[in-house]
């Protein structure tokens, strides 16, 4: 997709040049039997446009979208400790890495930056700037993780990636659960002024849930913090610092408010038997008082006895008595917990007790267990019911999972001794007569019960949809999977071109597939037939047609064509590289003084960075990402004219599309097509079409090159003087 660049004013020591030359030939070597047309991507050498080798003098030279120190609403804090040495040695200051292709280093810088968005949320948490604090790992972040997957891919740091991913993920809900907590406690307040002191204790109950819900978040933040750190992705001692910060001043602000609204309770029970079972439940009383010792009297009060809810009342003195039957509670349990649960509006706190016990287990009679058809196949609304009991008492709370010929199709729980619940038959049950069973699935529990019967499994006649569509020298073959409306995944489709068969691709969980094939290389009519084959499935055997016509003209141009091409260009890349390298020891001479005072060309580096970028969102395209390649593809426009613009900190897409200029109308409406696609791809739950994808990325080419060739001939200080500059110049 991409064109080579004029090659201008470069360096090339001679290490430099025989790396190129390795390269461009190995490049060239590759090109000959895939007979691809293009040379960009990881190995397109020299390609200013593509090498991530070629590094920048300083960070913000290295031509990515945004650095560290200018994400939106960044603490300038933390804009330092992105450029600090506070973080793994391998993410060193991009210029530290020679211009040798390494993808590596990229990589690297990408990780950094992450890193330091996710620390630069953090503070803004501690702040208390929530709004910052989502703008910190927002669109931004997931354009820069976009990109970074694409790398991370090639160097196996696809657990690195996930880590990202998650870690984000559970910050950005940290900092909703933080936002939620803020809001409710000023309802708190609110309702506390005002005197409504039912409605204070609701809300007091709701933060009590979300301290819980933020503790256990910050949990899971502290353990994803230590595995980035031990992946090398970076130090988040002051990320988890901050977190943790977070975390204590909402411990601190929380107990504050349950001393103002609640009255703690002390919760005693005595059990009248030990030796408990289903049909010997224990029986039990106690009594509720309050901190003070004063009794909770004359109240219906919740309980929850082992995992079962009870209600009862206590008397003037606090005392009640319940009784409770064992039934998906381990019956290896020595205790049961019993846990006083106060209303929403109460004024006391919970409390619980334990109370010793010893469990016999009983086994429970499944009656009538059946489904509401005679039949059963994928994608039919069915549902299973049965009766559960013991010595004719209905079991109450058992848990049941349902099961076709061992495969789980559903799950529920009896209420008053009743099973009703929905199944799902996969397509992977057989037709024909099937068992239908129903267990409990935990281990050891004080009842236990099962039962089988027979069910009839029906073949049923899915719909196959396919599309063609040619991409350069490929044919790229789409379609779904799919009973009625619903998607069936998990299902090998094989791919036949003329009747040979081509290649495979496995549907996904909604049914659809995709995969590309070579395009025939004779022109006519080809059958394109994509089939799948229902052995051992409850899916009949299907098969699409569609009919593909290679004109003469297509097919003249055959491989031949790309690689006198990629021969060609490696050939005057070799010339071009070597000729630098002359003119770079010409004016050497025996002295390395100048050698040392040269400065990279930040140009060349925006380009090389965005080069990289269009290459992996082109990769994207290929594996049928679009959305992922509209993101990565405005990522590198972004990069390429950031230059362009005067504020560049903190734009959204649509600010930095009205704060760039230029008189040139074709340009700007591209660029609002790119950042339209980038709005969709990013935000849209839809995802953009392959067609709407590869014209993005169309455009985002042509706009780093117009800009690429403004930066060419612009005047500058090296353009102009001398030309014994250690550089090749622009004839």
């Amino acid at each position: 997709m991409t064109s080579l660049p004029a090659i201008g004013r470069l360096s090339i020591p001679f290490r430099s040049f025989a790396t190129v030359a390795v390269v461009v030939l190995v490049v060239a070597g590759a090109l000959v039997p895939t007979a691809a047309g293009s040379l960009g991507g990881d190995d397109a050498a020299l390609d200013g446009r593509s090498d991530p080798g070629v590094t920048a003098p300083h960070d913000r030279e290295i031509g990515l979208p945004v650095n560290p120190g200018v994400v939106t609403g960044v603490d300038p804090a933390v804009s330092a400790a992105a450029n600090s040495t506070n973080r793994t040695e391998r993410h060193r200051n991009p210029e530290s890495y020679e211009a040798d292709g390494d993808t590596a280093a990229l990589a690297d810088w990408f990780e950094a930056d992450l890193t330091a968005r996710l620390e630069t949320g953090a503070n803004w948490l501690r702040e208390g700037e929530y709004d910052l604090a989502n703008e910190s790992i927002g669109e931004d972040f997931l354009s820069q993780y976009a990109a970074y997957v694409d790398v991370a891919d090639e160097l196996d740091r696809n657990g690195t990636a996930e880590l990202f991913e998650r870690t984000r993920n559970e910050q950005a809900a940290l900092t909703a659960l933080l936002e939620d907590y803020e809001e409710t406690e000023t309802a708190y307040d609110e309702a506390m002024a005002d005197g409504e002191t039912d409605l204070a204790r609701e809300r007091a109950r709701e933060l009590e849930e979300i301290a819980t819900q933020i503790n256990e978040s910050r949990e899971t933040l502290s353990t994803q913090y230590d595995d980035l750190e031990e992946s090398g992705a970076g130090n988040f001692s002051e990320t988890r610092e901050a977190v943790e910060s977070t975390a204590e001043d909402i411990r601190s602000t929380h107990t504050e408010i349950t001393r103002e609204a609640f009255e703690a309770t002390a919760l005693s029970v005595r059990a009248r038997n030990s030796d408990i079972s289903f049909t010997e439940p224990l029986r039990a009383g106690g009594r509720l008082v309050s901190e003070t010792g004063a009794p909770v009297a004359d109240e219906a009060i919740g309980l929850e006895v082992g995992n079962r809810s009870l209600r009862t009342t206590t008397d003037s003195r606090g005392r009640f008595s319940f009784t409770y039957r064992p039934v998906s509670i381990p019956a290896s349990a020595e205790n049961v917990t019993v846990t006083y649960v106060p209303d929403p509006s109460s004024r006391y706190l919970d409390s619980r007790t334990t109370v010793p016990v010893s469990i016999t287990q009983e086994t429970a009679t499944i009656d009538e267990l059946t489904s509401n058809t005679s039949s059963v196949a994928f994608a039919d609304p069915t549902s299973v019911s049965a009766d559960v009991s013991i010595d004719g008492d209905p079991v109450d709370g058992l848990p049941l999972n349902v099961t076709i010929e061992g495969t789980d199709v559903g799950a529920g729980e009896t209420e008053n001794g009743s099973l009703d619940t929905a199944i799902s038959v996969p397509a992977t049950i057989p037709p024909g007569e099937r068992e239908l069973g129903v267990a409990v699935p935990t281990e050891d529990p004080a009842v236990v019960a099962s039962a089988t019967t027979t069910v009839t499994v029906e073949s049923t006649a899915p719909t196959l949809a396919i599309d063609t569509e040619r991409r350069d020298d490929d044919l790229l073959v789409n379609g779904s999977l799919a009973v009625d409306t619903v998607g069936v995944g998990g299902q090998e489709v094989t791919v036949a071109v003329d009747g040979e068969r081509v290649a495979t691709a496995t549907t996904a969980a909604d049914g659809s597939f995709g995969t590309a094939v070579a395009i025939p290389s004779t022109a006519g009519d080809h059958q394109v037939t994509v089939s799948m084959d229902g052995a051992g499935t409850n899916l009949e055997t299907v098969e699409a047609t569609e009919t593909v016509v290679v004109s003469a003209e297509q097919s003249s141009q055959g491989p031949s064509v790309g690689v006198f091409v990629a021969i060609g260009g490696a050939v005057v890349l070799l010339v071009l590289a070597g000729t630098g390298w002359w003119r770079w020891r010409r004016s050497r001479g025996d002295s390395t003084a100048s050698h040392s005072e040269s400065t990279p060309d930040p140009s060349i580096t925006v380009r090389a960075v965005s080069g990289q970028l269009l290459s992996q969102a082109a990769d994207a395209l290929e594996a049928h990402r679009p959305d992922d390649a509209v993101r990565t593809a405005y990522t590198a426009v972004r990069s390429q004219l950031d230059a362009g613009v005067d504020t560049r900190a903190g734009l959204t897409h649509w600010e930095f599309f009205r704060a760039y200029e230029t008189p040139d109308e074709t340009e700007t409406e591209r660029l609002a097509t790119l950042t339209a696609a980038y709005e969709r791809a990013t935000f849209d739950p839809s995802p953009v079409e392959p067609a709407v994808a590869r014209e993005t990325l169309t455009y985002a080419d042509e706009l780093c090159d117009s800009d690429a060739a403004a930066e060419s001939t612009a005047p500058t200080d090296e353009s102009t003087g001398s030309s014994d500059d250690g550089r090749i110049d622009e004839e």
